[in-house]
């Protein structure tokens, strides 16, 4: 059986989803929210057959513990809809992010990030979640998805 998320919970992470990426909260409306282990936030259908038994319920959206951490996955697919914290890398930085390094932007690069979870992106394309902490960006990219590129 798969848990409805907390509406306490819920509400946390939508209400972070739009404080710090601007991503407003009815882009989820047509979502369910579901519990998973280890404080695990995943959307999908409002209503499933309860006679199939799928391993996850949809996307794995966040974490949340003490604060909210957004996945890469949320960030990849509504990425192109955030209006802040974001980062726009250069085709070199891009390089590196993607093979899991971690990125020094310059101010240009940074406009309105604060510190904390970032979007990053090169182009109009999202890539990813970055920890912006002191004019640094520690990598988050799970090592599943990084890879090594000579053209972009």
């Amino acid at each position: 059986m798969i848990d409805y998320c907390e509406p306490e919970i819920r509400d946390q992470v939508l209400d972070y989803l739009e404080l710090r990426f601007g991503l407003l909260r009815t882009l989820f409306d047509d979502f369910g929210f579901y519990a998973g282990p280890k404080g695990r936030v995943i959307v999908g259908p409002k209503q499933y057959d309860e006679t199939i038994v799928p391993d996850t319920a949809g996307l794995l959206i966040a974490r949340v513990h003490k604060s909210v951490k957004p996945t890469t996955n949320l960030l990849q697919i509504f990425g192109t809809l955030a209006t802040r914290n974001t980062i726009t890398l250069s085709r070199a930085q891009t390089l590196k992010y993607l093979q899991g390094l971690d990125i020094k932007p310059t101010e240009d690069d940074i406009v309105d990030a604060t510190n904390g979870y970032v979007l990053l992106r090169y182009d109009r394309y999202a890539l990813g979640c970055g920890l912006f902490q002191e004019g640094q960006v520690k990598n988050m990219l799970p090592r599943a998805k990084r890879i090594e590129l000579e053209h972009l």
